[in-house]
C-alpha cells in the first residue's frame, strides 16, 4: 500500500493485552508505526498495554471513552475532561447497524 495510507487496527483482546504485543511486534516488523492507529474499542486493558507498548503510536477513542467525551461535550465541560487518545473515529451509524 502506499506509505500516505493509514490503518485502523482494533485489537479485540480476546487473548488479553498480550494481543497487542503480539500485534505491535507485527507494527515494529513492517515499520509501520507511523501508518496505524491502534487501540481495543472494548477492552480497556488492552487498550492501555497500546499506549505502554508504544505511547508514539496515536491511539483511537475506545467505547467508553467516546461515549463519555461525546457526553462532556454536549454539556459544555469537554474543556474539564482530559483527552489521553488522539484519534476520535465514530463506529459506523448504518440503518443496519443500529437494527443489530
Amino acid at each position: 500500500m502506499p506509505s500516505h495510507v493509514f490503518y485502523s487496527i482494533d485489537i479485540k483482546g480476546v487473548n488479553g493485552p498480550e494481543t497487542a504485543d503480539s500485534v505491535y511486534e507485527i507494527i515494529k516488523a513492517y515499520k509501520m508505526e507511523r501508518n496505524v492507529v491502534w487501540g481495543s474499542g472494548s477492552n480497556g486493558e488492552v487498550h492501555d498495554r497500546c499506549n505502554v507498548l508504544a505511547p508514539e503510536i496515536p491511539r483511537f477513542f475506545g467505547a467508553s471513552s467516546l461515549i463519555l467525551t461525546h457526553v462532556w461535550y454536549l454539556l459544555g465541560c469537554l474543556f474539564l475532561c482530559p483527552l489521553k487518545n488522539d484519534w476520535l473515529m465514530m463506529p459506523d451509524m448504518t440503518s443496519e447497524t443500529i437494527a443489530r
